[in-house]
């Protein structure tokens, strides 16, 4: 059995090697959620990531410039959002 290891942004290793029927249709929906464990490479998950570019994108401004921008490209909570920063 393969281990799974949230690398994230990659999309490569065990799970996207999978090629069973009933488990692709499931690999997109599995993908998202363990984006949102912390990754490897730099310990934060790919929503955290998004925001700290945004910010780092727009330098000082307010949170919820950088909150509604990320709003804008991503089905999430506002209150997930602010809860990160």
């Amino acid at each position: 059995m393969a281990r799974l290891s949230p690398t994230f942004p990659e999309t490569s290793g065990p799970l996207a090697e999978i090629r069973l029927p009933h488990v692709a249709r499931l690999r997109h929906v599995v993908m998202r959620i363990l984006q949102g464990y912390p990754s490897t490479l730099n310990g934060l998950s790919r929503l955290e990531g998004l925001l700290l570019r945004e910010i780092q994108k727009r330098g000082n401004v307010r949170a919820a410039y950088a909150v509604g921008a990320i709003l804008r490209k991503e089905t999430v909570g506002d209150t997930l959002l602010f809860d990160m920063l």
